[in-house]
């Protein structure tokens, strides 16, 4: 299976965009999402599709919040396999979302596997 570095997700107010390829990993989705994002600490799910033809495992996601990459966080799994045509709900961790009133995007990239 092979995975494009350039696999990117963004949540921001509800657009979501992932570069895809038939032989990839995709990362299709992202929670929270959208402008009634409640305030406290928040799990951060990306949902992961496997359009590849083999099982998927051992793979490694970065995650960051409005665009500050610096301060990003990498969630690496191994417990879990994707099998080829699957897709699961993976928590890559949480954040704590201090207001109610600003705009947050989310950022995850498929950064291994």
């Amino acid at each position: 299976m092979k995975t494009d570095s350039q696999t990117k997700l963004v949540n921001d107010n509800e657009e979501i965009s992932s570069k895809r390829n038939p032989e990839d990993v995709v990362l299709k989705d992202i929670w929270p999402k959208g402008s009634a994002i409640s305030t406290g600490s928040q799990p951060i799910i990306v949902n992961i599709y496997n359009e590849g033809s083999t099982p998927l495992s051992n793979f490694t996601i970065d995650w960051w919040i409005n665009d500050n990459s610096a301060a990003k966080t990498t969630y690496t799994e191994s417990s879990i396999t994707i099998a080829p045509g699957e897709e699961k709900n993976i928590t890559v961790g949480t954040f704590n979302f201090s207001s109610p009133t600003q705009h947050y995007k989310i950022d995850a990239k498929l950064v291994s596997s």
